[in-house]
């Protein structure tokens, strides 16, 4: 089953649904996976959360970020990135630096980036989707490195959401 909010008119995109309609879902079916996808990035590999995202249910118990392994060596500018002047805020890296796996991970790894809104108690694991687009897997391997030095995050899987196999590899401590 698809549930989705409203769709917004003048955008043509759907809202999420409501807090209220998770929890009841939550009551009503409660041996049942609920999947909620949310914070979109406009098509670019790499963003930072808005003050007002995300919306994480407080019900939740595991949060997946994702990140696009096509965003190493690309400028942190807005052709590459959603929202590059938070994620600079974020990593203390100047718009136009290439983006490297100490960047992604210093915003994957701070509170108000990819662990913002996460619920206590929730398992937080980083996917690093599209690494067969990179020439070897060092960048993303080094960034699962930097992001299991915080406690928070339990997992980084290096996927290919797309293809055949699609988790190439899952680093943990």
């Amino acid at each position: 089953m698809l549930l989705i909010g409203p769709t917004n008119p003048s955008t043509g995109k759907a809202d999420g649904v409501s807090l209220d309609l998770v929890r009841r879902l939550r009551t009503w079916c409660p041996g049942v996976c609920l999947l909620n996808e949310a914070d979109g990035s406009r098509m670019r590999p790499f963003k930072a959360p808005a003050e007002h995202e995300p919306v994480i249910p407080a019900e939740t118990t595991l949060v997946v970020v994702v990140v696009g392994a096509d965003v190493f060596g690309k400028t942190l500018d807005a052709d590459h990135v959603h929202r590059p002047e938070l994620v600079s805020a974020l990593c203390g890296a100047p718009l136009g630096t290439p983006i490297t796996p100490e960047i992604v991970a210093r915003v994957l790894a701070h509170p108000e980036g990819g662990r913002k809104g996460v619920p206590v108690g929730a398992r937080l694991v980083v996917l690093i989707n599209k690494v067969e687009s990179l020439p070897g897997k060092k960048p993303a391997r080094e960034t699962a490195e930097r992001l299991l030095r915080e406690p928070a995050i339990q997992a980084v899987a290096l996927a290919a959401v797309r293809g055949d196999d699609p988790v190439l590899e899952v680093c943990s401590r």
